[in-house]
């Protein structure tokens, strides 16, 4: 076996493995009545026959890892490759390409465009790409839109570019967790098994060929009400 196809393997095998993890600690989760999820059967439906950019408000750090549990059922039907790509923070994950992920440094003008460009490539060459319009949680922005009780921080306009760019849908899901400041993966657990419910709403596939920044945000907020 040749050096690129032992890597290959290897990648496949770690993505199986964290993924069959996210999707056990995501159905814990759901079992234990901890989260609480809207709207998912359409949203896999969805990405299994679509390419799309889903967009995802940021209300702390646990929903980047427990909705992408949610995409590990594609395994089991034999899509893997149908798991969306997520744009993250450098920082947070090492060996990004296990998780599917595109690292890059908000902080970096290089850095944000070479991200931009390598998730434009994978949505033209079919995939799905899921990332945070909002730039970062929204409990440490400075400028902020509400609707209906909810609130998500201004957006950015990099979900709108990649699907305007690659002529894709947009598919939200709005986050509820009502935590009162920046706390790390394992204290939002604790919170979730103190009875702070997680809920988590899948919305629809939307054209956003003609799409504003506020029309993205008014999508965004008023997904699952």
């Amino acid at each position: 076996m040749d050096t690129s196809a032992f890597s290959n393997m290897k990648t496949s095998i770690g993505r199986f493995f964290i993924f069959l993890g996210l999707g056990l600690m995501t159905g814990s989760f759901v079992l234990r009545g901890h989260v609480r999820v809207t709207g998912l059967y359409r949203a896999l439906r969805a990405i299994s026959t679509e390419r799309l950019v889903i967009v995802c408000n940021h209300p702390s750090l646990l929903e980047l890892f427990v909705i992408p549990g949610f995409f590990s059922p594609l395994y089991l039907i034999g899509r893997p490759n149908r798991i969306p790509w997520t744009i993250s923070a450098a920082e947070l994950l090492s060996r990004q390409h296990y998780w599917r992920c595109i690292p890059v440094d908000r902080d970096n003008a290089a850095s944000r465009g070479s991200c931009l460009r390598a998730a434009c490539r994978l949505l033209k060459k079919g995939s799905s790409m899921m990332l945070n319009p909002e730039g970062g949680r929204t409990l440490k922005g400075t400028e902020f839109v509400e609707y209906n009780g909810r609130r998500i921080r201004k957006t950015e306009g990099g979900a709108l570019f990649l699907a305007q760019q690659t002529n894709t849908r947009i598919l939200p899901i709005f986050v509820t967790f009502n935590i009162d400041k920046p706390l790390s993966v394992p204290d939002c657990i604790k919170h979730l098994q103190r009875g702070n419910q997680m809920t988590i709403n899948f919305g629809a596939p939307h054209d956003a060929s003609k799409m504003s920044n506020e029309e993205l945000e008014l999508l965004l907020l008023s997904t699952g009400l």
